[in-house]
């Protein structure tokens, strides 16, 4: 009986601390990138290139698969917004541009972007044009989604450390 009680006690630690800690960090990860997005948003609405983007059109991938292809998903978003960078820099406003730039570089650290095509997942080009601010809210969808999947996990984890004890 002795044998089963050691790996017993492991899983339930595990699943008591590990998987909660990990859960919490993805999230607060989810939760920068959902505040980098608005100041990016807010530097975008106080640059010059606030009154000149209304003919932008962002490929805005929908976040309905959020869950299977979240890596993809967001490779495309910031793959947009780099677009809009170099937009911003044509009409030279170098500042928003840099802003927006250090934006985007904490997105891809905190989304631990290192893309890898999933053979399911639409590329970026596939998805619907869309103007600037249907993007934002599009990339506010998705983070407000992945942190509710983050949430429904770690409460699932909870209960089966629970049960388990």
């Amino acid at each position: 009986m002795y044998h089963w009680t050691v790996p017993t006690i492991s899983i339930i630690l595990i699943f008591s601390y590990a998987i909660p800690g990990w859960c919490n960090g993805i999230r607060r990860r989810w939760m920068a990138i959902g505040d980098d997005l608005k100041h990016v948003y807010d530097i975008l609405q106080k640059s010059k290139y606030w009154n000149y983007h209304k003919g932008l059109k962002l490929y805005t991938a929908s976040a309905s698969r959020a869950d299977t292809c979240r890596k993809s998903i967001l490779h495309c978003y910031v793959q947009e917004l780099k677009a809009v960078v170099e937009e911003v820099t044509l009409i030279g406003d170098e500042d928003a541009a840099e802003e927006i730039t250090q934006k985007i570089y904490n997105i891809e650290t905190n989304g631990n972007i290192t893309f890898m095509e999933e053979d399911s997942c639409k590329t970026c080009e596939e998805y619907e044009e869309k103007d600037l601010e249907e993007f934002i809210k599009g990339f506010e969808t998705l983070t407000q989604q992945m942190l509710s999947l983050l949430l429904r996990t770690h409460d699932r984890s909870k209960k089966t450390a629970t049960m388990m004890t």
